[in-house]
């Protein structure tokens, strides 16, 4: 099964409020749009793959500069059997900033969702794997400040083709 679905977020920050956590890097709201797919076991590697070249190919499409990061044991989330990052670069910040993340739970949340299927007249958990396929203020940044031009901002061509223009000045 395949979800989509646009949500906005809100976090509570804890911590320090020094600079390194001011603009984009630390909104306490925003907007993504989030992907989720319910898969037979067997499966969920394989679509796992699918997810990362998914969000891959969106931002191949932007034209932004990007890389995909495999999460150690240690950075990811107890709930997270496998997670990849992906960062975009900050021209104005001078580093990479995470855009979106692809995990694959396994059967963590199935299990307390109680989500199953039937194979071969058994009830079996079914794995879950989400992802948020872009966070879009630090997108919107990103596209801003890789595509400054002396004419003005240079819109990608995939955008360009549904703004029917690809120049802002």
């Amino acid at each position: 099964i395949k979800n989509t679905a646009f949500s906005q977020c809100y976090r509570r920050e804890a911590g320090s409020y020094g600079a390194h956590v001011r603009g984009l890097n630390r909104l306490h709201q925003f907007e993504k749009v989030e992907i989720v797919r319910i898969e037979k076991p067997e499966n969920s590697y394989a679509v796992l793959d699918e997810m990362v070249e998914h969000v891959k190919e969106i931002l191949t499409d932007l034209e932004l500069p990007f890389r995909v990061l495999r999460l150690c044991g240690g950075d990811m989330g107890f709930t997270s059997a496998m997670t990849y990052d992906f960062e975009v670069w900050s021209a104005a910040q001078e580093k990479w900033l995470e855009v979106s993340s692809v995990s694959n739970f396994e059967t963590f949340q199935a299990n307390r969702l109680k989500c199953r299927y039937k194979a071969d007249g058994k009830s079996q958990l079914v794995h879950t794997l989400n992802g948020s396929a872009m966070a879009l203020p630090r997108i919107m940044a990103a596209l801003l400040e890789n595509n400054q031009t002396a004419e003005g901002i240079k819109l990608p061509k995939k955008i360009a083709e549904y703004a029917r223009f690809d120049l802002i000045n």
